[in-house]
């Protein structure tokens, strides 16, 4: 998930060229790919970053049935009571979908131009997607990076919140409120495959070999073995440094969530870089990079829609007031759709909305809403809480959202 929801909101990056220096010709130890490199890139993106400090959440309690019709221009059934009914046509954000994949033929154009066509030669002649062997090994490394993006995705670590919520964000604009299983599956294919390939050829095929190169010919290591490692953990570095937010200043790049997101990202180039410095072949490592794109994309797609659904449905459909909108909220944080919201479904359901509060402060709020005392939330308990403080002459979501902060988050009206 986490490698998707960065090289993803890469759609404004810019990508840098920067010469590297050769070695001359009897110092030079060969990668195994025995291409010689000439492009390091480094990639900037950026990282959706919603912290709010604990005396600071004045931002308005978003709506978010209506956030799908902000993206898209659309009106989606609004002034209809009942469910949305799913579109005739499969949706999707063609404008952020075009920018996404523009971003991605853009640092791979740029680079083979500088490369003098290194890069394309690279993945031609370092890749062979119809070996069984090398698939394989792709679908096995893939496993593990899955299954660790499954804990960071129902982890209620303020310090993932970020993370998180950036990738629910993309995918919801990119897909929309209404489950597309096929449509939603292809589209991410495409878009998790281009990345894939663009750059564990551009890190893994190109980053790797120079630094290799780079350390060998300046005798700054003893054997193959030791360069080909060094150079895996330095092209990591510059891969997980390419993921993070400069543009947000120092403050940003020294926040937990940039030391999270950074230590994330160096481990699954580690990864990347560990299948290239094994094989000599892209192929490994392209497989498991898409697969694992394609698990945050797609799966959280599956999760975000299904949530809504589920919500909507318990709700009765579009709010006609606002103790509805408070309804259908109480159901977006009911993750286990068990009809209660325990401590951890609340601190992820106040990060999904934008609001990333201290677990001291959402552990105070969870005592205050939990009136019986028996560990969870009821429906009847949240509204409770909340009904004393509705204001008349609103929108049923912008009502609901201002009772929630006076009752549940406490913020001065």
């Amino acid at each position: 998930m986490v490698a998707l929801a960065v090289s993803l909101a890469s759609a404004a990056a810019a990508f840098q060229a920067h010469s590297v220096w050769q070695p001359q010709q009897t110092q030079q130890v060969r990668f195994a790919s025995g291409l010689q490199p000439h492009v390091r890139p480094r990639v900037a993106s950026n990282l959706i970053s919603a912290k709010v400090e604990e005396k600071e959440r004045t931002a308005t309690f978003p709506d978010l049935s209506s956030l799908g019709d902000a993206i898209t221009g659309k009106d989606n059934g609004k002034k209809n009571n009942k469910p949305s009914s799913p579109p005739s046509a499969p949706f999707l954000n063609k404008r952020l979908f075009a920018q996404l994949v523009l971003s991605q033929l853009t640092i791979g154009g740029f680079a083979n131009i500088q490369s003098n066509g290194a890069t394309w030669a690279t993945l031609v002649q370092n890749s062979h997607f119809g070996s069984p062997a090398a698939l394989a090994l792709g679908v096995a490394a893939a496993l593990p990076l899955i299954g660790l993006g499954r804990v960071i995705e129902e982890s209620d670590s303020e310090d993932l919140a970020s993370i998180n919520l950036s990738t629910d964000l993309i995918a919801y604009s990119l897909f929309g409120k209404n489950t597309q299983p096929a449509f939603a599956l292809a589209a991410s294919a495409f878009m998790c495959t281009l990345t894939g390939v663009v750059e564990e050829t551009v890190f893994r095929g190109q980053v790797m070999p120079n630094l290799f190169n780079w350390l060998a010919a300046n005798n700054w290591v003893d054997s193959a073995a030791q360069g080909l490692a060094f150079a895996g953990v330095l092209s990591s570095v510059l891969f997980a440094a390419g993921h993070l937010n400069f543009g947000g200043g120092l403050r940003n790049l020294v926040s937990a969530e940039a030391r999270t997101l950074f230590t994330l990202q160096f481990f699954n180039g580690l990864t990347f870089a560990t299948l290239y410095g094994l094989t000599g072949d892209l192929t490994a490592p392209i497989i498991a990079h898409a697969l694992y794109d394609l698990s945050a994309l797609y799966g959280t797609h599956l999760r975000v829609t299904k949530q809504l659904s589920y919500a909507e449905e318990q709700a009765g459909g579009r709010p006609k007031t606002p103790m509805d909108a408070a309804r259908r909220t109480f159901y977006l944080m009911d993750r286990n759709k068990d009809g209660f919201v325990s401590p951890r479904e609340l601190r992820i359901g106040l990060y999904f909305f934008g609001i990333i509060p201290p677990r001291s402060f959402s552990d105070k709020l969870f005592g205050n809403v939990d009136i019986d005392g028996d560990g969870r939330i009821s429906e009847r308990e949240f509204l409770r809480q909340l009904k004393s403080n509705v204001e008349d002459g609103k929108s049923p979501e912008e009502a609901a959202g201002n009772a929630m902060k006076r009752s549940v988050l406490g913020v001065q009206m």
